[in-house]
C-alpha cells in the first residue's frame, strides 16, 4: 500500500519520460489498476474535476490514498494512453 501511494506521488515525473524506469521500482500495476477502475466508470476522456471524484470513490475516500488523486487525474488522459486504457 505505501509503494502505490508513493507511486501515486510520483506520476508526474514519471510520466515524463522516466515510466519505464520506474516499473522496475513501483507497482506500476496497481496505478494502472486505479486508472483502469476510473475510466471504466467515467471515461478515458473525462474531465479532471470528475476523475477526482470518482478517485475518491475508487480508493474509498480513504485520506491518505486519496491525496494522490491530484497528481493522477492532472495526467489521467496522459496515463490512460500510456496504459493503452480504451
Amino acid at each position: 500500500m505505501k509503494v502505490f501511494v508513493v507511486a501515486l506521488l510520483l506520476v508526474p515525473l514519471a510520466h515524463c519520460l522516466f515510466l519505464d524506469q520506474f516499473a522496475s521500482f513501483f507497482d506500476v500495476s496497481e496505478l494502472k489498476a486505479v486508472v483502469q477502475k476510473i475510466a471504466d466508470s467515467i471515461g478515458s476522456d473525462a474531465t479532471e474535476a470528475a476523475c477526482e471524484t470518482e478517485c475518491a470513490t475508487v480508493l474509498h475516500n480513504n485520506a491518505l490514498l486519496s491525496s494522490g488523486c491530484d497528481l493522477v487525474c492532472k495526467s489521467f488522459q496522459s496515463l490512460v494512453t500510456r496504459f493503452h486504457i480504451a
